[in-house]
């Protein structure tokens, strides 16, 4: 549901008091708990303001991945907005839609919305306001619009921001959500002091004309508005790591390392980005770096390990796995690598010992023991691999690919390796590792 529903037959503080259970906050729509307002943020006597701009179909989500679709027309002096999922996997359109009723107020130079759920519609029914109970009152939600040519931001107020900075005249707490209780002009007053201010107006999301690539376009608006705030810098990044624009990726993860130097998660991050840039030496001192920093110094070694098996170093790459591998408990990764490296350093007796003792002792996770028995060729050939999680899948498939590849099959190899790309997260050193492999088979 799009809005939150309140008895209103009684003050507002006994109403969010007796039946804060009738509360539905639009969460499954922002991913987040925005506040709400029992009042209306457009003045009774205020003349209705239209945007075309703001007219047509959006998407929510990226190019490739469109998460929600809308439609908005203008009406009688308001915005009638409907909101559908996307199709699922077979094309088939999702019965649930959701219709509200959206009015802009403009003061300045600034744009500023109220949203109200005109019904709701979800497994072939239909749900109106006045279907919750007689006397109910729709809340509002209210906040911010930006708009941009192919994009609209929207931003909405900040509950948290409300709880620890207004005083209990102003709003209520229902649970963690912010209800405002204030009058109209109130409410106005606030938004328009703090219509810049990131930390009340947060929550963004983005609509963006079809055909758009949504993730850049948002990437790039909140790189504009926080480019000094680490998570923004380490989630703008992962979108253009995504795109492939490696160079980009890593000046923001290198901005954030230095922002936060002491920080194992964006060193670690920027190593990884390092390594899509084919810089292995340098990755290596970035793991190293966050391993002096974290409680789990053996993730990092074990992703040292992967730069020497990923730049080729099979001689170093082995040395590292080897010392992972002695006195504590090993990652079947140290130990498919260190096999792997051995066999390629043509040390395959030496190999086979190793894997045929460490399979024997490994005591972990039956996906890991199953990647130890395939490398030896103990399982079924029926697809022993196949997981409904994607990345367990592609590391099953990247490390069968490297067994077949051993054995001097590489166009099978070949044929793991490019359905292990398929379903490898893009921006893992998995993915890396899979890309890497695909680039040393031979040309046909």
């Amino acid at each position: 549901m799009i809005a939150l529903l309140i008895k209103g037959s009684c003050t507002p503080r006994m109403k969010l008091r007796k039946l804060s259970l009738l509360i539905a906050v639009a969460i499954a729509l922002t991913g987040c708990n925005p506040a709400v307002s029992l009042r209306p943020l457009p003045a009774a006597d205020e003349k209705p303001v239209a945007e075309p701009k703001v007219e047509g179909e959006w998407v929510s989500g990226t190019k490739d991945e469109v998460e929600l679709r809308w439609k908005v027309r203008y009406k009688d002096g308001h915005y009638l907005t409907e909101l559908r999922k996307r199709p699922d996997k077979d094309g088939e359109e999702p019965d649930d839609v959701d219709n509200f009723k959206v009015t802009l107020v403009r003061w300045e130079d600034k744009l500023f919305f109220d949203a109200e759920l005109l019904e709701s519609q979800s497994g072939g029914r239909t749900i109106r306001p006045d279907d919750i109970g007689l006397g109910m009152t729709p809340v509002h939600m209210v906040g911010r619009v930006w708009l941009h040519p192919d994009y609209l931001r929207i931003a909405m107020l900040n509950s948290e921001w409300l709880k620890n900075h207004s005083p209990e005249e102003f709003r209520a707490m229902v649970g963690s959500t912010a209800v405002i209780t204030a009058s109209t002009g109130d409410l106005r007053q606030l938004l328009l002091q703090h219509a810049e201010d990131h930390d009340v107006l947060p929550y963004a999301w983005y609509l963006c004309r079809p055909g758009a690539d949504c993730a850049i376009l948002a990437a790039e608006d909140e790189l504009a508005h926080e480019p000094n705030e680490p998570d923004t810098l380490r989630d703008v990044a992962r979108v253009f790591n995504m795109r492939g624009d490696y160079k980009r990726a890593l000046a923001l993860l290198r901005h954030r390392a230095e922002l936060q130097p002491e920080n194992e998660s964006s060193r670690e991050d920027l190593a990884v980005a390092l390594l899509f840039t084919g810089d292995f030496a340098a990755a290596r001192a970035e793991f190293a770096a966050a391993a002096k920093l974290g409680t789990n110094d053996q993730l990092e070694q074990v992703n040292i390990g992967w730069t020497y098996f990923m730049e080729g170093n099979y001689k170093q790459g082995e040395k590292a796995f080897a010392g992972q591998l002695a006195g504590r408990k090993p990652w079947v990764e140290s130990i498919l690598l260190d096999y792997f490296s051995l066999i390629r350093l043509g040390r395959v007796k030496e190999a086979q010992a190793l894997l045929s003792k460490q399979t024997a002792q490994f005591a972990g996770k039956t996906d890991d023991h199953k990647l130890l028995l395939e490398a030896q060729g103990r399982l079924d050939e029926v697809s022993p691999w196949q997981s409904e999680e994607p990345q367990t899948e592609a590391r099953f498939e990247y490390f069968f690919a490297l067994k077949l590849i051993a054995e001097g099959k590489p166009d099978f190899g070949k044929i793991h390796l490019e359905s292990a790309l398929k379903t490898a997260a893009k921006d893992t050193v998995l993915a890396l590792a899979v890309k890497i492999e695909l680039e040393r088979l031979p040309a046909n």
